[in-house]
C-alpha cells in the first residue's frame, strides 16, 4: 500500500530540487530563463546628456562629439546586463512594431531581447564595471561615462556573497536530490530511523537552500542600492526581475521545509511507533479475554 506520508515528501523534495535548479542555472544560454535574474543593469540612450556638467569638464573633447547623442551598443555596449548566479547575460531594448506608430503595426512598446550570455562558471562575481570596461570601444574609459570608482568597489566587496550564495545553492540541490533518490529507494521502509535520517538530510538541504536564498536576496537588494546610489546621475538603473528569482529560490526552501515536517511526523507517529500501539491493544484485548 502506498504511504502518503512517503509520497507526499518526496514530492515536495523534488519540488524543491526543481525550483533551486531553475534559480541556478537561469541566463545559462540566451534560450534558458534570461528572464529570472538576481539584478538588471539598464544604461541610457544616450551619456553625454546624463553626465553631470562638473564630469564633462573631464572629458576630452575628441570624446564628446562620440559620445554626444551616443547610444550605448555604438560604444560597445548592450542596452542592458542581468545579473545570474553563474554569470552575466545582456542585450538590446527593441522596439516593437511601427517605430513611427502610423504603419501596418504601430509601435506598441520596447521588449528586451537578450543577445549574449557569458560561460557560466562555479564561482561567478557579477561586476558592471568590469563588463563595461572590456567592452567599451578603444579611447573610452568607465570614468569617461562618468561612473564612479565607488561602483567597483561596492561591486567587488559584494563577490564573496556571490560565491556564498553558489555553494550554498549547490548544497543545497544535490541534498534535495538525494532525498529524492533515497526517499524511492529506502522511505517506504516501516521504520522511525529510516524517517528520522530522511528528516536529517531534508534539514541541511532546507538550511543550505534557506542561505542561498536569503544571500540571494540580500545581493539583490545591496547591489541595486550601489548602483542607484552612485549612477542615478548618469541614468543607469538597476532593477529586480519582479520576483521571479526570489520567487524560485524562496519556493525552493518553502518545499523543502514541507518534506522535512512530513518526515519528521514520520518519525514521530509512524514505523515502529504505529506497531508499538498496535502490540498493546492486542496485549490488552489479550488480558480483556483471559478475564
Amino acid at each position: 500500500m502506498v504511504r502518503i506520508s512517503v509520497v507526499i515528501p518526496i514530492l515536495l523534495s523534488a519540488a524543491a530540487f526543481i525550483c533551486a535548479l531553475l534559480a541556478l542555472l537561469s541566463g545559462k544560454d540566451t534560450n534558458t530563463l534570461t528572464n529570472v535574474y538576481i539584478l538588471r543593469v539598464r544604461l541610457p540612450n544616450n551619456f553625454v546628456d546624463e553626465i553631470p556638467d562638473e564630469l564633462l569638464d573631464n572629458i576630452p573633447d575628441s570624446l564628446l562629439d562620440s559620445l554626444a547623442q551616443t547610444a550605448a551598443k555604438e560604444l560597445g555596449l548592450r542596452d542592458f546586463y542581468t545579473s545570474h548566479v553563474m554569470n552575466y547575460c545582456s542585450g538590446f531594448t527593441v522596439l516593437t512594431g511601427d517605430p513611427d506608430g502610423d504603419g501596418p503595426q504601430p509601435a506598441t512598446g520596447n521588449r528586451s531581447e537578450t543577445t549574449f550570455c557569458s560561460p557560466i562558471e562555479g564561482l561567478y562575481a557579477f561586476n558592471p564595471v568590469d563588463i563595461f570596461r572590456t567592452e567599451l570601444i578603444p579611447g573610452v574609459t568607465v570614468s569617461d561615462l562618468g561612473i564612479p570608482e565607488d561602483v567597483e568597489t561596492g561591486a567587488r566587496a559584494l563577490a564573496a556573497a556571490y560565491k556564498a550564495m553558489f555553494i550554498t545553492f549547490l548544497i543545497g540541490i544535490i541534498l534535495a536530490g538525494l532525498s529524492v533518490i533515497f526517499g524511492l529507494l529506502i522511505g517506504w521502509n516501516d521504520s522511525r530511523g529510516i524517517a528520522a535520517g530522511m528528516g536529517f538530510l531534508a534539514l541541511i538541504a532546507t538550511l543550505a537552500l534557506a542561505i542561498a536564498s536569503a544571500i540571494g536576496t540580500a545581493l539583490a537588494v545591496k547591489l541595486r542600492d550601489i548602483l542607484n546610489d552612485h549612477m542615478e546621475a548618469i541614468n543607469v538603473r538597476a532593477e529586480h526581475d519582479g520576483g521571479k528569482f526570489m520567487g524560485l529560490s524562496w519556493a525552493s526552501v518553502a518545499a523543502m521545509l514541507l518534506a522535512l515536517i512530513y518526515w519528521c511526523f514520520g518519525c514521530c507517529f509512524g514505523g515502529s511507533a504505529k506497531r508499538r500501539r498496535q502490540e498493546r491493544r492486542a496485549t490488552r484485548k489479550a488480558e480483556m479475554t483471559q478475564a
